[in-house]
């Protein structure tokens, strides 16, 4: 598929939007089908990306014989199913968070990507943000040592979501918001230090329109020894309606950042000056970047970023939190081989 053009199909009208803008922007692709149960978003997205066809039947877009990539961005109940269905046609795959929301599914996924041989994405778009990925290199570089402590908090005021009504899917599904939100968090440690050995949590809620815990603290034990952290608070009604953040320990110093701010600030102790630097980023398209990087897999063959394994990984660990805050217990974390 190197010099093909490739057409491109999204399921679902949310974070698709910025899919379909994404593989808008990109080089030798073009969006050709778009599928939504809501029929006034498809008319609209279809009108505004030119796409010559909508549907509210996901399988009518993604089985089109000019479509070689598909983006589901649905409900997280749905996404393991419509992945797989896709593959099953012959397509390549970009999967939103959560890829899948039990360890039953995810086993699923990966029989079906190993057995296509088709390329699977796991959607992590913020590994491509800029601030956290310069954070990442400076990790692996050895700027603070070898990390013993990571953390990361998950800000967001969904107060406004009352207003959508009870048939708003995430009331209705309904979303746990570990596995929809906080599983970004949970990628991003990951991603600095390896994998995860136990975990241990709890949870609460504020939100009374919100049918799962709305709100939740992350103890975390690596298999490296390193311990961390992972915060998600969705029920306070703040000024500030969302951030995110992300630090790592080290014995030389420590590093961070949040994801409305395009810098890191790098604090070591033998570094220049007696304060922190502040080391500036190049702001960029997070999701447009995430595409762009799915569509060079697709045409070189390179390995994802984040495939089905390291997304499953990512997952089975967001599943035990859910589980330890509602036993009030230490889980050891079940990976799927």
């Amino acid at each position: 598929m190197a010099d093909k053009e490739l057409g491109a199909a999204v399921v679902g009208l949310g974070v698709g939007r910025n899919h379909l803008a994404g593989y808008q922007k990109a080089e030798g692709v073009r969006p050709v089908a778009v599928a939504d149960v809501d029929e006034a978003a498809l008319a609209k997205a279809q009108k505004e990306f030119a796409l010559p066809f909508a549907s509210t039947d996901y399988r009518e877009a993604i089985a089109r014989p000019d479509v070689d990539l598909v983006s589901i961005c649905t409900p997280d109940r749905l996404h393991a199913e419509q992945a797989i269905y896709a593959m099953e046609h012959g397509k390549h795959v970009m999967v939103e968070k959560p890829i899948a929301i039990t360890l039953e599914q995810l086993g699923r996924l990966i029989e079906t990507v190993e057995r296509t041989g088709m390329t699977f994405v796991s959607c992590h778009n913020y590994r491509f943000i800029p601030q956290f990925e310069a954070l990442h290199d400076m990790v692996v570089r050895g700027d603070i040592g070898q990390p013993f402590l990571v953390d990361s908090c998950y800000f967001q005021d969904l107060f406004g979501m009352r207003a959508f009504g009870p048939n708003y899917w995430r009331f209705k599904d309904p979303q746990d918001l570990f596995l929809g939100g906080a599983v970004h968090n949970v990628d991003l440690v990951r991603w600095l230090v390896g994998e995860v050995a136990e975990v241990h949590s709890y949870a609460n809620s504020t939100l009374d329109f919100w049918p799962v815990e709305n709100n939740n603290t992350a103890n975390i034990r690596f298999e490296s020894g390193c311990i961390g952290h992972v915060f998600l608070q969705l029920g306070s009604y703040r000024k500030t309606k969302g951030d995110m953040r992300l630090r790592a320990f080290g014995p030389a110093g420590s590093v961070e950042a949040a994801g409305q701010t395009p810098q890191v600030v790098r604090d070591l102790g033998d570094g220049p000056g007696d304060k922190p630097e502040t080391v500036a980023v190049t702001p960029a398209n997070s999701h447009h970047r995430q595409v762009a990087h799915f569509i060079d897999c697709v045409r070189t063959g390179q390995q994802p970023l984040v495939g089905v394994r390291d997304g499953a990984r990512t997952m089975a660990v967001c599943i035990a939190v859910v589980q330890s805050a509602r036993s009030g217990k230490p889980v050891e974390v079940e990976y799927v081989s």
